[in-house]
């Protein structure tokens, strides 16, 4: 093999290994734009995708090229499945064949969970965590019906919010354990459907539970006992 031949291989192997090496996320269900540079390459080919279930797509297909630039646009239907996923590429000098890869990790959000985002979410979840201790506190200490209210309808959107983190921060992170991601939405799901109906019930009861209260507080102002007084406003209301 000649100097230039030897050269041009090293080259052309350099920068497959440099791409094998750049090992980035890519989200799920959306086109992947393969962009390769190469100062000695004449042809860019990609021969094959293995996807993270262990199947491989054969292809035979050129890479576009603009000057030094080699792309060629990889349909989103290749990116269906979250995991690792690898794109086999050769590269031609017009003498000499390199073969080399290109590896990204599908996920549904496009990124990996890091340390920052960790501590977002923890963040995020210890707040709410926080308020529910106060609203909790809030009902259980509130003397008049409309605080009561206040409070639970507080306790309700707060932990409509918490299952909502959880089931975005296990969708987007936990997606080999999809079971819980569905645990999490089923559960947003109902509580969102159900926040009127539960609110119009829990006003009406708090309501009439503090008129009945006032009826018999009106008794005793009377004169009559405690007794007296609770016995006379079930015989009101009926």
């Amino acid at each position: 093999m000649s100097m230039k031949k030897t050269l041009s291989c090293l080259i052309i192997g350099i920068f497959l290994i440099s791409f094998c090496s750049a090992y980035q996320t890519h989200k799920q269900d959306t086109d992947f734009n393969l962009v390769i540079v190469s100062n000695n390459a004449t042809q860019c080919n990609l021969t094959s995708i293995q996807n993270p279930n262990g199947t491989t797509l054969i292809f035979n297909n050129p890479l576009t090229q603009n000057g030094r630039t080699f792309n060629y646009l990889i349909d989103k239907s290749n990116f269906s499945n979250n995991g690792d996923i690898c794109m086999s590429i050769v590269c031609y000098d017009g003498s000499t064949y390199e073969d080399g890869s290109v590896c990204r990790n599908v996920t549904p959000s496009g990124s990996e969970l890091n340390t920052s985002q960790s501590l977002i979410f923890i963040f995020i979840i210890g707040l709410i965590f926080l308020f529910l201790y106060f609203s909790v506190f809030g009902i259980m200490g509130a003397v008049r019906g409309e605080w009561q209210i206040f409070y639970i309808c507080m306790t309700y959107v707060l932990l409509f919010s918490l299952f909502f983190i959880c089931w975005l921060f296990s969708n987007n992170y936990l997606y080999d354990t999809p079971i819980i991601a569905s645990i999490f939405w089923i559960i947003w799901f109902i509580l969102s459907l159900l926040f009127f109906p539960f609110i119009i019930f829990i006003g009406s009861y708090i309501l009439k539970k503090q008129a009945e209260q006032l009826m018999v507080d009106d008794y005793k102002k009377q004169g009559y006992t405690h007794g007296e007084a609770l016995e006379m406003s079930k015989r009101r209301r009926k």
